[in-house]
């Protein structure tokens, strides 16, 4: 993510490595925030990111902003990653929360402070029960 710009790889190990481990037990109240909690946890791990909960932008609120720590600057991008997360039977909701997902990532994109910026990267991540997730990159 840093370096190459790729956080697919990234979300695969949560998903494989953290989400598939919950029982059915875990997931009766899951939601977003769930979800938040688990990437961030993993992300401060890194070094390489100062993650922020709920950036506030004038277009609203980002759900993780991956923000560059200062002691490795040569971290190549910054994140700015919308989730979304639905339970399997939601399933048919999905065209509708891409399209809200994509529209908030516009939003914050062109944020003052942010529009322009070559070197921040946006997805949209979308977690579909436990064993499922997408992941839509903007840009």
């Amino acid at each position: 993510m840093a370096y190459k710009g790729r956080i697919k790889p990234y979300v695969e190990y949560i998903s494989q490595n953290v989400l598939k481990t919950l029982s059915n037990r875990d997931m009766i109240n899951f939601d977003e925030k769930y979800i938040k909690l688990i990437l961030i946890i993993y992300l401060v791990n890194s070094k390489a990111y100062r993650p922020v909960s709920e950036r506030e932008t004038e277009g609203g609120y980002i759900d993780i902003y991956l923000e560059r720590d200062a002691r490795i600057p040569d971290v190549k991008y910054e994140w700015l990653i919308e989730l979304k997360y639905i339970k399997k039977g939601e399933r048919n909701s999905i065209d509708r929360i891409i399209e809200e997902g994509l529209k908030q990532l516009k939003r914050y994109g062109e944020s003052k402070g942010l529009q322009g910026r070559k070197d921040l990267k946006q997805a949209l991540l979308i977690f579909i029960g436990k064993d499922e997730y997408r992941v839509i990159e903007v840009g």
